[in-house]
């Protein structure tokens, strides 16, 4: 899951039609090893316990917690929303935005069901963009500023 949500926006130069351009296309930021010695820092540092709650085993065996994928994202800037059965206004369980983050920041969406993780996106290949994670982007944006309003600068008369 992370290591198809981490990815990073490039630009290559491409021949078409007898004329160079520039073309975007995403690639993984981290390998698969990298990412697996992330978690096993993280592991370590939420002071988790090979065999104890919340593992019968270990993170490798067991999966990732919800905290260990959120700390991941935390340290390397991803945007996180987490969700309890469903993707819905009132599920998020918790989520991060970095504050610099913007339409290019990857995304880690997914959500919790009985034992399970199911996330949101796409093979990175894809050059086409994910619309769930579109959709999702959507649900939480910032919080609208007032309204402006006819009376909102004139002076009120005292009430008596």
């Amino acid at each position: 899951m992370l290591h198809a949500s981490f990815v990073k926006r490039n630009q290559k130069r491409v021949l078409e039609n007898g004329r160079t351009r520039q073309k975007s296309f995403y690639d993984h930021a981290m390998t698969e090893e990298q990412i697996e010695r992330e978690l096993d820092n993280i592991f370590t540092e939420l002071k988790y316990v090979p065999e104890e709650f919340p593992f019968e085993t270990g993170w490798r065996e067991d999966g990732c917690t919800t905290k260990m994928v959120l700390q991941f994202c935390q340290k390397h800037g991803l945007i996180c929303h987490v969700y309890h059965n469903r993707v819905a206004h009132g599920h998020e369980l918790e989520s991060y935005t970095p504050f610099d983050a913007n339409s290019n920041t990857p995304r880690v969406d997914f959500f919790v069901r009985d034992d399970h993780c199911f996330f949101y996106g796409k093979k990175s290949d894809d050059e086409t963009p994910c619309h769930a994670k579109q959709a999702i982007s959507q649900m939480w944006k910032d919080p609208v500023e007032e309204d402006e309003d006819d009376f909102k600068d004139r002076e009120l008369l005292p009430f008596f």
